[in-house]
């Protein structure tokens, strides 16, 4: 069954069989937490008396899938019930949910960065400069006969640059004699969460991207060198223009007795 949720422009495919089947007025927000959980918050209002009874009743995991036609689709995988609340005729789902995968185009992939936290302390060598320029266009309208002052004028501020050490680059052979490179690169201190070091990992189509496995392998190559365990949070596709393609997030998975926050302030530890 597909349904409109029409607040925030997604559809319902597969809706699953609790779910009310009036549910334009309904809402969700998709948002990872201070912990690095994926969570979705449904709101569902307006609700029938068995609406209401099937949702109440409901403590099943479920696969959500969304849409957004014609470009993005996001799939919810493994949808928990954490927290439920609200009255007789308004119901509020707070989930939490193992991944996240989102397509926002069927462009060409150029590259693809994976991401963690729990990263080493800064150490890279390479330097990046990222540069950011302004045009401004000023065009005075109905000036009559004067012809000089109604042509477009245009004006280049000055651009901002930003030049620093970011990245390393890393290129070898595997056992089977085939080039591997990649880059490991800072992510800026801005972006959540700010309690952990954060660093990705760069894979572009022209050094061939390797597949999933070989990719875990690589991440945990790293940590022993780093003498850190990279905690993975998902990937992102990238198009020619820096475009995302596709992403897929997911919900770490580590014990539940694991404190990340404590883990990403402990030292790093010596390889054997």
């Amino acid at each position: 069954m597909q349904k409109e949720i029409k607040k925030n422009g997604f559809g319902v495919d597969n809706l699953p069989d609790f779910f009310p089947d009036n549910i334009d007025n309904s809402e969700i927000k998709i948002y990872r937490d201070e912990n690095c959980i994926i969570n979705c918050k449904i709101d569902f209002k307006d609700l029938s008396n068995s609406d209401f009874d099937n949702l109440i009743k409901f403590n099943e995991s479920f696969d959500l899938d969304l849409y957004n036609y014609p470009k993005q689709q996001l799939l919810l995988k493994n949808c928990k019930l954490s927290h439920r609340s609200g009255n007789f005729i308004d119901i509020n789902l707070s989930l939490t949910v193992s991944s996240s995968n989102r397509i926002f185009s069927l462009n060409p992939v150029s590259w693809l960065t994976e991401w963690y936290i729990n990263a080493p302390i800064y150490f890279y060598k390479r330097w990046t400069s990222r540069s950011l320029e302004f045009t401004y266009k000023k065009n005075r309208h109905d000036l009559g006969n004067k012809k000089s002052f109604d042509q477009e004028m245009i004006f280049k501020a000055k651009s901002k640059e930003i030049t620093g050490p970011d990245y390393i680059f890393v290129e070898f052979k595997d056992e089977k004699d085939n080039d591997v490179k990649f880059v490991i690169h800072h992510v800026p201190e801005f972006y959540h969460p700010k309690w952990s070091q954060k660093m990705g990992i760069e894979y572009r189509t022209e050094w061939n991207i390797p597949n999933k496995e070989d990719r875990e392998k690589i991440s945990e190559i790293i940590s022993f060198l780093f003498g850190r365990q990279l905690i993975y949070l998902g990937y992102t596709e990238f198009d020619k223009i820096g475009e995302p393609v596709k992403e897929n997030l997911v919900t770490p998975e580590i014990d539940y007795e694991i404190n990340l926050k404590n883990l990403s302030h402990k030292p790093d530890l010596n390889p054997i």
